[in-house]
């Protein structure tokens, strides 16, 4: 490893994990070209020359030649030098392409190119004393197009007079990166564009003498940043407006490099693109999480590099369904042009297979809650990632004071936007507001929030994803749970988050400590905001947005007071937002809140939420046309009883139809019982999420449930006949009789580990030691089983053909009462008699061997 890498990685990885980014490939400085090639070749120049009339390319294209073409006449410093360098790369490219200037002072476009770039400005390196004026994050992007533009002049015909002037050019800038006094210790995203455009640099003339140490240096900077600010998670810790920003220069020069010398840096790239993906807002648009504002994903000049892979066919999906603003990757950049040579609209596109609802874990603790991949779609998206460092003396800075940040969409809006880094981020008007975490939609501690950056402060657990089965929705609860030690002066605080049948979502904290604390929820809605009928027992309010609502209703375990202040929001650059701030406020021990967050369109109509009033227990009920809800929180994971809700767990949703259980949620809990009557108990605490229909279950267990064994109970499920057998998959496999059981009127599973998708189905009316016998279920009422009186459907039950073991009418051998067993193939029951003879023996020994082949035919 490089000395400069060594520097980097020693000032700035405070508390990285394993999960940080692995170094790019070595890359060797190849032989000086004899043609273009970075962005290029000449081999390209046909199918580029299609492209220029090809409707699904000639938009960008024509965005390049109108913009060199508006300015061929005008030419000089006058212009600036950003514009200088896309009008150099652009011109450059039209040479390369054959195209030649209609009218206009320069008779080709090479030399507009090399008018261009020869009219630029010096640029010297700043020191540790002062002075210097390079701008690293603009002037990278300048000199990567710079580097471009020369390459695809090669072999045009620039005199050798030119020739100099254009490598003179070029090493000034170059030489300003090299020797600048502070890039070496920054390891963030100027040092990172920073090192992209000294190797593009290098690669563009690599028979200067100054080229290896470029190309050296670069590697430094590129590798430097990504390990202190990258994870292979995807995550980047200066917030996803900042990977934006970095792949404005990484994507080129990745180009360059594979282009010029083989070595492929585009898979190192793949997980950003992944992450971008799983997080997406509903609009397209990544969420401002820790720093920036919002903007999209640069999925369409990236793709073309994963060819035959899957996320292919995402990217050009996510890209075509975003908002289309890329922000800050167009800065100091011709990418209309990079897109028109990179971007393959032949891909495919297709939405993201699989569940919309996704967690990401490493040092990003993301947690995405979504009802589906539409622009319609209800989204929660919770972050709690490990910050790279706690200075806060600069309000320069990209670390932020955020755990546990939520941003909610819906109706087709942002509604619940965190604040981000205010409309020009590091220039903002309003910075200082921007950065406090009273601006994030957080649990806030005597006022504020930690930085986070010990890994091991951070865990989550109880994540679900209910996920439906063909013959039923089951939706009922996604649902995740984030922790971080050392809040501040709290010993800890944890944050839940819910969504509710794609509907509406619960927010679940707890502030654990034996002190005395003040303690709020910071919540940030856009657009009108309104209060409802709010006092210490419960918080209500409203903002409207557009043809969008984001209805808050707030309860906790202390009094609470509520708190309006007037705020700002920043969704794109340059535009910003009046806000209205709300606080809702506790002041004890141990504060902790349970709301319900429902985003609608506003001709929709308003879920109905009161407060449940019970001891140890925080209880809302939540009611829709469909459904009533009954929600019960109790952080510490106690006994309850919320009306006729009882549960030991953290968190239990019950969801009643018609007055009649339709489905449950438990987190970290083992009993559920409604009206007295018991519907589920387990040996140890389990999260689940469970949907009932007639005859059948479907239930998502916790990927985070432990890996000993443990056993479920369930009954008194409603729509189940406890006289029919049944069939039970847990993780995608069938169930033996050794895990799962009907025992009178229980189903019961043992012997499970981990976590995944449970079904539970009625195979039919069950047939007790009568194999072929569907009417005879379980014997049910008989005394002495003398004509089989009490056997549902069998009246005297004479002589029946195909009970195995069972000799005319009266079932030899018994002289009392039966009883059933879970013995049966299949969690089926079979029947055991008392008084056993000969015969009796000889009927369950043919009887066993009828169940084996009738579960091998159903294994077939």
């Amino acid at each position: 490893m490089r000395l400069a890498t060594l520097l980097c990685l020693g000032l700035s990885c405070v508390g990285l994990q394993a999960q940080s980014f692995s170094a790019l490939p070595d890359v060797d400085l190849p032989a000086v070209p004899s043609g273009p090639g970075l962005l290029f070749g000449s081999a390209d120049v046909a199918g580029l020359q299609a492209r220029r009339s090809d409707p699904l390319y000639s938009a960008d294209y024509q965005s390049v030649k109108g913009l060199v073409d508006s300015k061929l006449g005008s030419i000089s410093s006058n212009l600036g030098d950003d514009l200088l360098s896309k009008l150099a790369k652009g011109a450059a490219a039209l040479e390369q392409l054959g195209e030649i200037p209609a009218s206009g002072p320069h008779a080709s476009y090479r030399d507009a190119a090399v008018a261009a770039i020869l009219a630029m400005g010096s640029r010297s390196p700043t020191s540790l004393f002062g002075g210097g004026n390079l701008v690293p994050d603009k002037d990278a992007g300048m000199l990567n197009s710079m580097a471009e533009a020369y390459d695809l002049l090669r072999a045009t015909g620039v005199s050798a007079g030119s020739d100099s002037a254009l490598r003179a050019k070029l090493e000034n800038w170059a030489q300003a990166f090299a020797n600048d006094g502070f890039l070496p210790f920054r390891n963030n995203n100027l040092s990172l564009k920073s090192g992209c455009a000294m190797v593009s640099t290098a690669l563009a003339m690599p028979g200067h003498a100054l080229a290896q140490g470029w190309l050296d240096e670069g590697q430094d900077f590129i590798n430097g940043a990504l390990s202190g600010r990258a994870s292979q998670t995807g995550w980047y810790r200066e917030g996803p407006h900042y990977i934006n920003y970095v792949l404005n220069n990484l994507i080129s020069t990745a180009l360059h490099v594979k282009n010029r010398t083989g070595v492929d840096w585009f898979p190192s790239l793949l997980p950003f693109a992944r992450f971008a993906i799983d997080t997406r807002q509903p609009d397209g648009s990544q969420a401002p999480f820790e720093e920036g504002v919002s903007n999209t994903f640069p999925h369409h000049t990236l793709l073309s590099a994963f060819a035959g892979q899957a996320i292919q066919a995402e990217m050009a999906w996510a890209y075509e369904n975003g908002s289309g603003d890329l922000g800050n990757y167009d800065v100091a950049q011709l990418h209309r042009l990079t897109a028109f040579v990179l971007r393959d609209a032949a891909v495919s596109s297709v939405p993201p297979s699989g569940s919309p609802t996704r967690f990401i874990g490493g040092d990003a603790h993301v947690h995405v809650l979504r009802s589906g991949w539409d622009s319609q779609a209800q989204q929660a998206t919770m972050v709690t990632a490990q910050d790279y460092s706690s200075l806060a003396l600069i309000t320069s800075r990209h670390n932020t004071q955020n755990p546990l940040d939520l941003v909610i969409a819906g109706a087709g809006e942002t509604l619940l936007p965190t604040s981000g880094g205010g409309p020009q981020v590091t220039l903002s008007s309003h910075r200082d507001y921007y950065l406090e975490p009273s601006s994030r939609n957080l649990v806030l501690v005597e006022g504020s929030a930690p930085f986070v950056t010990s890994a091991a402060a951070i865990s989550s657990r109880d994540r679900l994803d209910s996920q439906s089965a063909p013959w039923q929705g089951h939706e009922l609860l996604d649902f995740a749970t984030t922790s971080v030690q050392g809040y501040g002066n709290a010993d800890s605080v944890e944050r839940s988050l819910g969504m509710v049948d794609n509907s509406y979502f619960i927010v679940a904290d707890a502030v654990f400590d034996v002190q005395v604390l003040p303690v709020a929820q910071a919540w940030h809605g856009r657009g009108t905001f309104s209060q409802g009928a709010s006092g210490p027992d419960l918080v209500q309010a409203s903002w409207s947005h557009n043809a969008s609502v984001l209805d808050l209703w707030s309860v906790g375990n202390l009094p609470l007071a509520s708190q309006v202040a007037s705020g700002y929001r920043a969704l794109s650059w340059g535009q910003e937002e009046t806000a209205h701030d709300l606080q809702v406020q506790a002041q004890g021990i141990e504060p902790h809140f349970l709301t319900v967050l429902q985003p609608r369109a506003s001709t929709a109509g308003s879920l109905q939420v009161t407060r449940l009033t019970a001891s140890g227990v925080l209880g809302l009920q939540v009611d829709s046309a469909a459904s009533q809800d009954l929600i019960g929180f109790a952080p510490q994971a106690s006994s309850f009883q919320l009306g006729g809700l009882a549960a030991n767990a953290r968190l239990v949703l019950l969801r009643l139809q018609s007055g009649l259980p339709a489905g449950f949620a438990l987190i970290a809990g083992d009993a559920l019982s409604w009206q007295g009557q018991t519907l589920l108990s387990a040996d140890q605490p389990v999260s689940l999420s469970l949907t009932l229909g007639t005859g059948k279950l479907q239930a998502q267990v916790s990927r985070d449930q432990a890996s000993t064994l443990y056993s479920l109970r369930f009954q008194n499920l409603p729509g189940f006949d406890m006289s029919h057998d049944f069939e039970a998959t847990f993780a995608g496999q069938l169930l033996g009789a050794s895990q799962f059981a009907k025992q009178g009127n229980e189903l019961v599973l043992s012997g499970l580990s981990g976590g995944g998708s449970l079904f539970i189905e009625s195979t039919g009316p069950a047939s007790t030691g009568n194999t072929g016998n569907s009417g005879n279920s379980a014997n049910t009422g008989n005394s002495s089983n003398s004509g089989n009186t009490g056997n549902v459907g069998n009246t005297g039950n004479t002589g029946n053909t195909g009970n195995v073991g069972n000799t005319g009418s009266g079932n030899v051998g018994s002289n009392a009462s039966s009883s059933s067993s879970s013995g049966g193939s299949g969690g089926g029951s079979c029947a055991v008699q008392s008084g056993p003879s000969s015969q009796s023996l000889l009927g369950l020994l043919l009887l066993f061997v009828a169940a084996a082949v009738a579960r091998r035919s159903r294994e077939d």
